[in-house]
């Protein structure tokens, strides 16, 4: 009786394989690679954005942290998203 379940299983498996075909594996593959790259990009974006030490020769006790690339970035994008909001709906009111 268990050579009849493995020989199923067998025959199972090999029907599985060949109904894959080359579209298929050539999509998988495709996501395999983006997913892969965007580990990759989150990876190395996680890995510049990290604060710096700071520095040894400094007298001061504190330590600053570097925000303005990415403060003003986030300023610069909030303010793009106001000024499209605000021609949004400047059309709608002349539409009306």
């Amino acid at each position: 009786m268990s050579t009849e379940c493995i020989q199923r299983a067998k025959h199972t498996i090999n029907h599985l394989q060949n109904r894959i075909t080359m579209q298929q594996t050539q999509r998988l593959y495709k996501q395999a690679i983006r997913s892969f790259v965007m580990v990759l990009m989150v990876t190395m974006i996680a890995i510049g954005a990290q604060a710096q030490n700071p520095d040894p020769w400094d007298d001061a006790d504190s330590a600053d942290v570097p925000l303005d690339g990415g403060l003003s970035l986030l300023v610069a994008a909030g303010a793009g998203y106001g000024v499209k909001k605000y021609r949004d709906s400047r059309k709608q009111q002349q539409k009306q």
